[in-house]
């Protein structure tokens, strides 16, 4: 099996198993089932094993409630109704690395009660995460041979703020493969805006090359910190 071949069942896998976490979000549940659920996943699956065990965390998803930005341990508590969750996902399928995340709020919101107060709670956060698929969408449609890393972090940038929000220099996008996170590295926010210079913003993409655009919106400027155990 060539690369392509397994990059693209790395990623099949990992298309599944978002599918299928998203949908058991519809109602409330304990973020370390949802763990359950997709090590059972990973047990159907030959040749595929967590992409995040290569980076010495030992579970098969992260899930960031509220106001974590990234890197939550699926642990015993409730994911409930309202709430923001992202999960973050990859496989690693013989080598060959995916990932992904999704956001959304927990609990049908079509069945959301009639009450005016519980329609515009509904609506804030809503719209906080369509400034992310947009600016996902949009960025995921400049991909072409030659372009610059600089131009999708531009595009990015201004989707999220033209919106009304913000971003962090701290974190975004990556390259993938061989290896989870490989160069180059892409961020939200446009160097000539951050003293976090990991890239000129020049470097250019090729035909072959495989790449995580990962959006990061927040409500308010963000004040982030690292949590103790990382």
């Amino acid at each position: 099996m060539k690369k392509k071949e397994k990059m693209r069942k790395s990623g099949h896998f990992s298309r599944q198993l978002k599918l299928y976490l998203f949908n058991s979000l519809n109602y409330p549940i304990l973020a370390s089932d949802l763990e359950r659920l997709a090590s059972r996943l990973f047990c159907l699956w030959d040749g595929a094993v967590p992409a995040f065990y290569s980076q010495g965390f030992p579970y098969s998803i992260c899930v960031s409630l509220e106001n974590i930005a990234v890197h939550g341990k699926p642990g015993d508590y409730l994911l409930a109704k309202g709430m923001i969750v992202t999960i973050d996902l990859g496989v690693n399928y013989l080598g060959y690395f995916s990932d992904t995340a999704f956001t959304r709020i927990v609990g049908n919101t079509s069945l959301v009660d009639s009450m005016k107060n519980e329609k515009l709670f509904f609506l804030r956060r809503n719209n906080l995460l369509l400034a992310a698929e947009r600016a996902l969408k949009r960025s995921a449609r400049l991909l072409k041979q030659g372009i610059e890393v600089g131009e999708i972090t531009s595009l990015i940038y201004s989707e999220i703020t033209s919106s009304g929000y913000f971003s962090s220099p701290f974190y975004g996008g990556h390259g993938i493969g061989r290896r989870l996170h490989m160069p180059p590295f892409i961020p939200n926010v446009p160097n000539k805006l951050s003293s976090l210079k990991k890239n000129d913003g020049k470097i250019i993409l090729k035909t072959g090359n495989y790449i995580c655009i990962e959006p990061i919106v927040f409500e308010r400027p963000p004040k982030l910190k690292i949590s103790s155990d990382g």
